[in-house]
């Protein structure tokens, strides 16, 4: 059973992160796929693949909304012994 109070405050939380920038505010900090990468990734928490496979055009559309994104935090790693 989910409890509800939790659920609405995680949603709170998330709402409350939430930052409207200009296109112009984020072009002058961000100039590079590289610091587009290290800020969805380090910054925001965003799990991506390699650097070496994402396109400029994939943070792009994962910056508009127009693709979801998992959070680093609901990621867990696991070690299988061989």
């Amino acid at each position: 059973m989910v409890d509800k109070k939790s659920d609405n405050s995680q949603i709170e939380d998330a709402q409350a992160r939430f930052v409207g920038v200009s296109s112009k505010e984020f072009a002058a900090k961000y100039r590079s796929k590289k610091e587009i990468f290290n800020f969805l990734a380090a910054d925001v928490g965003v799990y991506l693949p390699p650097f070496d496979n994402v396109t400029i055009y994939f943070l792009k559309e994962l910056m508009n909304g127009q693709k979801s994104t998992i959070s680093t935090k609901r990621i867990r790693t696991i070690h299988i012994p061989q």
